[in-house]
């Protein structure tokens, strides 16, 4: 017999065995290899959320108008600085996120809770905010060369914020001396009281230094 015919008659008895149940391939290694890909894919979304918190304004690439419409929920606060001299003076990375997390507390008496807030920019340029349970619309306009959303509402004056947008994430954060009127506004709507001096204090820990929220869609 020669060497090809041989080959295909040890193929067809791999495959007759196997469908008898006599030869056993080891099972699963096909899923295991495809729950494989979906952790790395997951892992590699989850490195994005880390990428934007503590970054430099500008350094995740360009948001567009495009890329922020949608609904976007609430999910913890965003500190970012705006050069990495700043950042590395501050301490790098570590420190926004630990600014952060100290900026949740004072978020929460407020009303400011992961899944309670949201903003939705749409299509036609107008936007919804929920905030405290209560409805804000108005309308927007996106700045590509400042990286910046104005925000435009009879109701609530919100300040101009700056935007980082990596995959499903996005980076609203605003000048120190504005964060306070957001926190007071909420404050306000909620009926609570939370240290505006506290969160003053945090906002201003490191110079150049912005905080806002991150939300996710």
């Amino acid at each position: 017999m020669n060497k090809p015919n041989a080959i295909l008659v040890a193929l067809c008895c791999i495959f007759i065995l196997t469908g008898c149940g006599i030869l056993n391939l080891p099972a699963g290694e096909g899923t295991e290899t495809a729950a494989a890909q979906t952790s790395s894919s997951t892992d590699s979304g989850k490195s994005d959320i880390g990428s934007i918190l503590g970054s430099v304004l500008g350094s995740l690439g360009v948001s567009t108008s495009t890329s922020i419409t949608g609904t976007w929920v609430y999910q913890e606060p965003s500190v970012q600085f705006t050069s990495d001299n700043l950042l590395a003076k501050a301490g790098g990375v570590k420190a926004g996120a630990e600014a952060a997390k100290k900026l949740a507390p004072y978020y929460e008496k407020v009303g400011i809770k992961p899944g309670k807030m949201s903003i939705a920019f749409k299509e036609d340029n107008t936007v919804d905010l929920i905030l405290v349970s209560r409805k804000l619309s108005g309308t927007y306009e996106y700045d590509k060369a400042k990286g910046q959303v104005f925000i435009s509402s009879s109701i609530f004056a919100f300040p101009a914020a700056y935007v980082t947008v990596v995959g499903n994430q996005l980076s609203l954060t605003f000048d120190s001396s504005k964060i306070l009127s957001l926190v007071q506004a909420a404050s306000a709507l909620q009926g609570t009281s939370a240290s505006l001096a506290a969160v003053s204090q945090i906002a201003e820990s490191f110079d150049g230094m912005k905080t806002g929220f991150l939300l996710v869609k």
